[in-house]
């Protein structure tokens, strides 16, 4: 991947030379941005005092020493360093819920091939029991009564052809 569609990815203003602060570690050190790691979204980064450059997510535990400042809001939001690594899996899930959702393809074919297919997947089970709690509660009834409601919806809307069974392909 580009640098240039990792900034606009990730919303971050990653360039080649670009100072960083890596904060993943014991103490936080300093480096400079040499370039990508090809077919990912990896970034490569030279930390001071070391010769050979390490590879790093470009929202993990990574600062952005820079005036530049993003003119978007990221579609994956940087979770801290003590975010546990369930918690990436479900960020990553809602990062490819909302591109979808505003059929921005070429975000969301970028996070698909960066993301593992099985902590995609946990992520967007996680996501899908929270909106499954979420409506319960807000409706009143229990999962069951939700979830028949929901697939009593959908159908109706698949059937009025307002929503492809499909959902790679638009109504």
């Amino acid at each position: 991947m580009s640098l240039d569609l990792i900034r606009r990815t990730y919303a971050v203003p990653a360039r080649r030379g670009a100072r960083v602060r890596y904060t993943g570690g014991a103490t936080p050190i300093e480096g400079t941005i040499t370039g990508t790691v090809a077919g990912t979204a990896h970034l490569r980064v030279r930390l001071d005092g070391q010769r050979k450059p390490i590879v790093l997510h470009p929202v993990w535990a990574l600062e952005y020493l820079t005036t530049d400042s993003p003119k978007e809001t990221p579609i994956m939001p940087a979770p801290s360093p003590s975010t546990p690594p369930e918690a990436d899996s479900t960020l990553a899930a809602l990062a490819v819920l909302d591109r979808f959702a505003v059929r921005d393809f070429d975000a969301l074919n970028v996070l698909l091939d960066t993301t593992d297919g099985q902590q995609l997947i946990r992520g967007l089970l996680n996501t899908s029991l929270a909106l499954l709690d979420m409506t319960s509660i807000a409706a009143n009834t229990t999962h069951q009564q939700t979830i028949a409601h929901l697939r009593e919806q959908f159908l109706g809307l698949v059937a009025a052809g307002q929503m492809s069974a499909d959902p790679g392909t638009p109504a």
